[in-house]
């Protein structure tokens, strides 16, 4: 959208016709957005407001005042707290609540919290129920910065989602596009049928482009295996990844072919986390072939093919309850399973070792 953005001198109406569902379709089917919406400044009786220009859903919402109170200090709900600070805005309630409602939001894109009790409350200006991140990015003309903004793109999400580096930088693409293509918009008409056959050529690099697609992560464990760990492992992912992008091999409950289900899972899934070791009957452990299968699929997939695992973290218990790994890997490469004498699962230890990993493996560190 960035390189379109920059490669066209202006726009036509059509032109912006044609653009904004591509923008939409590729928002909600790769980034599972619920809507999109695009503001722009409009003056109101007192100062300024916000209004709708583009937007995902059939009935934009009407346009509304930065301030409901003559003072202005009561904010028109959290675009126009965004806009009148002229700030970058990943809001997630202070729990895993829905933001409308909530008493207290955070701002995932701010190192200072004290700003956060600032955060004006939710107002649900869609109507789309169950939003849970809201993303609010003004933007400004071009070629100025640090002045008061033009406007403003607002992406709400069902699922509470962290600040993810990768999908932080595309939004950030999309809202330099934005800002050139407002402006493109209001100049003279240009030639449609150069304009035309760029539209078609973004629409169809849109269906090939995964870089907006959320990382999701595969786990792999035997049916009988040490609950404590796999709780542990839950309770890991929880702090780098959203519910919606966890996916437990046992929890896949589409009708078909359980095999068919499981290597498209894989084959989705930018990383990997596989506990080997299956329990037995005498208190030892085993490793589980379908899981050593499971791992292999998506060792084979990665485009590092080199020994050391690149988007997956292998766990096993200790060698001496489990016996050798049966596969030439490096023992130094598997985050071995840590128990205290009992043989109870060392919580705080497995739990450190994996966070570790995981920061390494994501380029994440947990919020």
């Amino acid at each position: 959208m960035l390189n379109f953005a920059q490669s066209v001198d202006s726009l036509t109406n059509d032109n912006v016709r044609d653009l904004k569902p591509i923008l939409f379709d590729h928002l909600k089917s790769k980034a599972g957005a619920a809507t999109i919406e695009v503001c722009i400044e409009t003056p109101f009786v007192g100062g300024d407001g916000l209004r709708y220009t583009w937007y995902s859903e059939t009935n934009p919402p009407g346009s509304h005042p930065l301030f409901k109170d003559e003072k202005k200090t009561v904010y028109y709900g959290q675009t126009s707290y965004a806009y009148t600070k002229n700030w970058d805005l990943w809001i997630v309630a202070s729990d895993d609540s829905k933001l409308a409602g909530s008493a207290q939001y955070i701002n995932l894109l701010s190192d200072d919290r004290t700003c956060d009790s600032e955060i004006p409350p939710y107002i649900a200006y869609t109507g789309v129920p169950d939003i849970r991140t809201s993303i609010i990015l003004p933007f400004r003309k071009k070629g100025q910065s640090g002045c008061q903004p033009q406007g403003l793109l607002n992406i709400e999400f069902p699922d509470r989602l962290k600040a993810y580096s990768t999908l932080k930088a595309e939004l950030l693409n999309i809202r330099s596009a934005v800002e050139i293509l407002l402006q493109l918009e209001s100049t003279s008409e240009l030639n449609r049928t150069n304009t035309s056959i760029a539209i078609n050529t973004l629409r169809e690099q849109s269906k090939l482009t995964s870089s907006l697609k959320l990382p999701k992560i595969f786990v792999g464990f035997p049916g009988a295996h040490d609950k404590a760990v796999s709780k542990s492992i839950a309770n890991v992912l929880s702090l780098f990844f959203s519910r919606a992008q966890i996916v437990f091999w046992n929890e896949m409950h589409e009708s078909g072919n359980i095999n068919d289900h499981t290597f498209r899972a894989i084959n989705d899934a930018t990383f990997g986390i596989f506990y080997f070791s299956a329990q037995k009957d005498d208190g030892g452990f085993v490793d589980n072939p379908n899981v050593l299968f499971e791992a292999g699929m998506l060792h084979a997939l990665s485009k590092n093919s080199a020994q050391e695992p690149t988007r997956w973290i292998p766990i096993r218990e200790q060698e001496k309850l489990t016996g050798k790994i049966p596969f030439d890997m490096m023992s130094e490469r598997i985050l071995i399973v840590p128990r205290h004498p009992n043989g109870s699962l060392n919580t705080s230890e497995f739990e450190e070792q994996l966070r570790v990993r995981l920061s390494k493996l994501t380029g994440e560190t947990c919020l």
